[in-house]
């Protein structure tokens, strides 16, 4: 039912017509750091890349690398000491300035699991504040994660910073 949400995204974004500020001089890379946020852990190195720009409306998609430090076993969850992992999102940007709503989805892919792949039921939503300078420079991200392990709601916040390019 979340990888519908997934496909979805993808299609508004194919589908979206770039128009106000040319695509190719708006920067459309980002590098970041983020604590919190998809990654959920301390240290969280993500790129992210603008798709789609359209005048109201904008596509984005990124990955990163993520560490999560010793917080305990929880059990329920099945989350386990030290995980490495590779957050993977699609975000919608909202607005004509630099400033924007943002309103994603993601998921973490464990690494250090025995079986290689995508954490078992573990979806992450981002609705946040998100801003992005129109010029090569800074990028600030604050934002709320509500996080789905299977159906049971987790709250998370998470905040970034990082370059534009």
């Amino acid at each position: 039912m979340l990888n519908r949400g997934l496909l979805l995204i993808l299609l508004v974004a194919s589908s979206i017509n770039t128009i106000g500020q040319d695509i190719n001089t708006y920067p459309k890379n980002v590098l970041y750091y983020e604590l919190g946020g998809v990654g959920f852990g301390i240290f969280s190195i993500n790129y992210e890349n603008i798709i789609s720009k359209g005048e109201f409306v904008s596509v984005s998609i990124g990955c990163g690398l993520s560490l999560r430090l010793n917080q305990g076993t929880v059990t329920h969850v099945g989350f386990n000491d030290h995980q490495l992992k590779i957050p993977i999102q699609a975000n919608l940007l909202f607005g004509r300035s630099d400033h924007k709503f943002e309103f994603g989805y993601g998921m973490p892919i464990g690494l250090n699991k025995p079986e290689f792949g995508f954490e078992a039921g573990f979806y992450v939503l981002r609705l946040g504040y998100r801003y992005q300078s129109h010029k090569k420079g800074l990028f600030f991200r604050a934002s709320l994660n509500p996080s789905f392990v299977v159906i049971m709601p987790f709250p998370m916040a998470g905040i970034g910073l990082g370059y534009t390019f």
